[in-house]
């Protein structure tokens, strides 16, 4: 039996009403127009108290995957992963516990499918706390998830410096890529973090390692994404005047692109405002959401590109003040989701938007998933499209931490 409960969202008006599954009809849903309601559904967290930094990936296959980190009071963090069947998240199964784990708000694991039957995973740990120096550590299975190979490092250089911020994608012939941010330049007193990458296969062997951007913002999340010839990279960038604007790389034919800015929102900012982009694509078509703040307006802007060569002007999509922390899939070729948080003068939300590709919205205002808080530890919300719902993800920061993942049909909003 699915254990779900069941939430109805006027998405324009911003109500919501609560019920559990079987029960009676709440009695104020008759009141709201059928074509603005939103049925959600949590879905039972398989996470323990005391988790944070959920993470969602869905294969080609459709098969859908949970990852967290769990904390007890010892400071042993381990890392589980689940999928959903039915509707439901299945037993939880450890990949890889330890007591000098890095559990970042911000740069937390992920995992990708790779091959027939190989999955990968990511997770920090600590080398040196006096300068906070953290290696990725990647580990791998070869039977989905059964058994796990021991831990090994992508990134080459043995330098006690930050390496973190990785996104993992499939690539080809039992292959996968790592991308990451890299400080190997702090070691030799360069403030300069770079953008590197590397070709691994299902042994754990490096095969290809590369240099994708020489200077880049140090501790906003990189994302990446499968498309039909290589994979597509986003971050956010760096130059000498202190402008950190979205960037992407491709790598096609065997070859990285240079990198090319996706927007000029030329936001001008000393340190790193910790707010990366998102990427999805759907055939030819790349769609990016991201953060900025340029000229002092808080801004979450929307991007689709047909070539990768330049993207469409930015469409705003907040309506409040936005926090930023987005996500975005596409639910069809004509339609992406995106989500992000933001606040009125009391409460954070998270909400989510859909946008056509013509640049119009399905909505005049954005559907609202939950009421956050804007606390870092609330961290990122993550989202994935599986059939015809989108799933979120999400760390609920009351004391002990928790879990929370729902789902919405994508096709009623």
């Amino acid at each position: 039996m699915s254990r779900l409960k069941t939430y109805i969202i006027a998405g324009v008006l911003g109500i919501v009403f609560f019920s559990c599954e079987n029960s009676q009809k709440n009695n104020n849903s008759k009141d709201i127009p059928v074509k603005e309601a939103v049925i959600i559904q949590e879905i039972e967290s398989p996470a323990k108290t005391n988790s944070s930094v959920p993470n969602l990936f869905i294969n080609k296959k459709g098969t859908a995957y949970l990852t967290w980190i769990e904390s007890d009071e010892n400071a042993k963090a381990s890392l589980y992963f689940s999928t959903l069947v039915d509707d439901n998240w299945q037993a939880p199964i450890k990949v890889s516990e330890g007591t000098n784990w890095v559990v970042n708000w911000a740069d937390f694991p992920s995992l990708t499918q790779f091959g027939d039957s190989s999955l990968v995973v990511n997770y920090l740990v600590e080398t040196n706390p006096e300068t906070f120096a953290y290696d990725v550590q990647l580990m791998i299975s070869n039977d989905n998830g059964k058994t796990w190979e021991k831990p090994f490092k992508p990134h080459t250089d043995n330098t006690q410096t930050e390496h973190g911020f990785v996104s993992l994608v499939p690539y080809q012939n039992e292959t996968f890529i790592a991308v990451w941010l890299d400080g190997r330049k702090y070691a030799i007193g360069e403030d300069e973090m770079t953008l590197r990458a590397a070709i691994i296969n299902k042994n754990g062997v490096i095969e290809q390692e590369f240099v994708l951007d020489e200077r880049v913002c140090d501790c906003c999340a990189t994302d990446a994404v499968a498309t039909d010839n290589g994979i597509s990279v986003v971050y956010r960038n760096r130059d000498e005047n202190e402008v950190r604007d979205m960037f992407i790389v491709e790598f096609k034919n065997g070859k990285w692109s240079e990198p090319k800015i996706i927007a000029q929102d030329n936001w001008e900012i000393a340190g790193c405002p910790v707010n990366g982009p998102a990427i999805d694509v759907f055939g030819n078509t790349t769609a990016v959401a991201w953060f900025t703040e340029a000229k002092d307006s808080a801004k979450v802007n929307f991007a689709l590109s047909n070539n990768s060569e330049s993207f469409s002007n930015p469409i705003k999509i907040n309506t409040q003040a936005p926090v930023g922390r987005v996500d975005i899939c596409f639910i069809d070729e004509n339609t992406a989701a995106v989500s992000w948080m933001e606040t009125d003068d009391q409460t954070t939300y998270l909400k989510v938007r859909k946008i056509k590709t013509d640049g119009t919205f399905t909505l005049e205002e954005p559907i609202i998933v939950s009421v956050m808080e804007d606390a870092r530890s609330s961290g990122f919300p993550k989202m994935i499209k599986k059939n015809n719902h989108l799933i979120f993800a999400w760390t609920e920061t009351k004391e002990p931490s928790t879990i929370r993942t729902v789902m919405l049909n994508s096709s009623n909003f």
